[in-house]
């Protein structure tokens, strides 16, 4: 079950994807749709340049704690998972929340 917290700073973020961004299958499948065609760049000059917008928590789960971030220019949004080592993005899309 997830909770909202507000644990993590952009610095926590951007200290991550500097040592470690891997993408998930999902994530990728995601960028390659005709529709969103994002890159890699995009995804991580959005999360250099973005606000973090939501956190949650995962406590008696495996998965990672996932905090979403929104760049406005283009509107993209990206949910990453914060785990020990490494900056995992789930997920990315344009447009509406």
């Amino acid at each position: 079950m997830q909770r909202e917290i507000e644990r993590y700073t952009k610095d926590d973020v951007l200290i991550l994807m500097s040592e470690n961004i891997v993408f998930t299958i999902h994530a990728i499948n995601q960028m390659r749709l005709e529709s969103r065609d994002i890159t890699r760049m995009e995804v991580e000059d959005a999360i250099r340049r973005g606000e973090i917008i939501a956190q949650y928590e995962y406590p008696d789960s495996e998965r990672c704690d996932e905090v979403q971030i929104q760049a406005c220019i283009p509107n993209m949004f990206i949910a990453v998972g914060m785990c020990e080592d490494r900056l995992v993005v789930i997920t990315t899309w344009r447009g509406e929340k």
